[in-house]
């Protein structure tokens, strides 16, 4: 057993399936290992979710994020890690560019999202050179991003993971619109325990300690996902004010314990590690919030969105 879970790269073995199989063989012993290998992929990662997450015509986008940023807004300042929703831009868009705008965009951005494919390794950092997008193209940052895999344990390079993941491509046309010259470096965390995420967290800030006043960390994550609206508010609340005690531990544990499902849960205690560890977690503000029912009508059977400043 335990020489299958090392082969079968098992991080978190109380989310593993055991089989158990009778072979008749003549061979005296012999394993077969099947898992998910990193791939290099092109230098310009394609889009996966242009006209449906988002338009895929350039005008259209354009006019989708200038109304989405337009209104009145408090001026920018300067906050070292955001949270916004990832879900279509006509649902969640509104949240994220009203939280994006209160922060000023720096020239290297980290977002860090849940892995929403089987696709691929379970940590998994963004190889590409450039992200495509419907009216051009988004630098990404590969020497970071090599860096990051040399550094974290168990993160690797692999485009794989993000063929069709939509949790950092869907804010990119929202980070360009603040910062079009900024790079942006995605990873997407599968399975793992607090534990893993926690010692994630530490060895990113060290990565990026000596660059943390130029670089913004992003918790793309949507909130708590179909339930009845009145549920999913009660649900996100507590969500947000485990959050707000900015205690790594605390939120995982509230969140989890409780079954809220929160997507970015992962990537927000990574980052609210790196945060503590950088000495730059004082504070926190939730932004906006909403669910689709504010979007649709139908309060049935929602999902929740949230925007909150860490700091």
């Amino acid at each position: 057993m335990v020489e299958a879970v090392a082969l079968a790269k098992v991080g978190t073995p109380t989310g593993a399936t055991v089989l158990s199989f009778a072979v008749a063989t003549n061979r005296e012993r012999f394993c077969v290992v099947n898992v998910p290998r990193p791939r290099s992929g092109a230098a310009v990662r394609p889009t996966a979710v242009a006209g449906t997450f988002y338009p895929a015509d350039a005008d259209e986008l354009a006019a989708m994020v200038g109304e989405l940023f337009s209104g009145d807004a408090l001026p920018a300042e300067t906050w070292p890690a955001v949270m916004v929703p990832h879900a279509g831009l006509k649902y969640s868009g509104r949240i994220a560019a009203d939280t994006l705008r209160r922060v000023t965009v720096p020239s290297s951005v980290v977002v860090i999202g849940p892995k929403h494919t089987p696709h691929g390794v379970e940590w998994a950092v963004a190889p590409n050179e450039t992200w495509s997008l419907p009216d051009g193209k988004m630098s990404a940052d590969p020497a970071l991003a090599k860096e990051l895999s040399e550094s974290i344990d168990g993160l690797e390079l692999d485009a794989a993971a993000h063929e069709q993941e939509h949790a950092i491509e869907v804010e990119l046309p929202l980070i360009a619109n603040l910062n079009p010259v900024a790079k942006v470096t995605g990873i997407t965390i599968g399975a793992a325990t607090c534990e893993q995420c926690v010692e994630f967290g530490r060895q990113l800030a060290e990565v990026l300690r000596d660059q943390r006043e130029r670089t913004l960390l992003v918790i793309s994550s949507d909130m708590n996902h179909f339930a009845a609206d009145t549920v999913n508010r009660r649900l996100d609340t507590m969500a947000m004010e485990a959050l707000e005690t900015l205690d790594p531990q605390q939120a995982f544990d509230t969140i989890s314990e409780n079954q809220i499902s929160m997507c970015g849960l992962r990537p927000a205690v990574i980052v609210l590690e790196t945060l503590r560890c950088w000495g730059m977690l004082d504070r926190c503000e939730r932004v906006s919030y909403a669910t689709t029912a504010d979007v649709t009508g139908n309060p049935s059977r929602v999902v929740g969105y949230a925007g909150m400043l860490f700091g």
